[in-house]
């Protein structure tokens, strides 16, 4: 086993909540992916590197672009202690408006969007939303 670092443990814990946001438990996915489930276990808890091929298969199963695995990473991230995991993945709508956000292509809109957003964050803080 080759010796992971903090980045293999960001990657799992995108792979992890990604298989969470799809509702799948670990057998499932390994299933669907021909892996043993302690194998795909090691790969979200960051104890094993995940091969290019075996991050194919989960991006085909699990409905993800490759690149969104390492969206977020720190450019000095190396072999410091693991990263908090990403967004809670508890509610699948935080999934799925991330990735609906992330298929816009067009940055004005994106920054529209994120205008919009951030507007009524703002006045929700005041208590001027009902």
């Amino acid at each position: 086993m080759k010796k992971t670092n903090a980045i293999d443990t960001y990657i799992g814990q995108k792979l992890s909540a990604l298989r969470k946001q799809r509702r799948l438990n670990v057998s499932e996915l390994a299933a669907a992916v021909s892996l043993a489930p302690e194998k795909l276990r090691n790969f979200e808890e960051g104890s094993e590197r995940v091969p290019a091929d075996i991050l194919m298969r989960l991006s085909r199963v699990l409905r993800f672009e490759i690149t969104e695995l390492f969206g977020g990473i720190p450019s000095n991230l190396s072999a410091n202690p693991p990263l908090a995991p990403p967004d809670p993945p508890g509610d699948p709508e935080i999934g799925a408006l991330s990735s609906d956000f992330r298929q816009i292509r067009d940055p004005q809109t994106r920054t529209l969007i994120l205008s919009l957003v951030r507007a009524y964050l703002t006045s929700e803080k005041a208590g001027k939303t009902d």
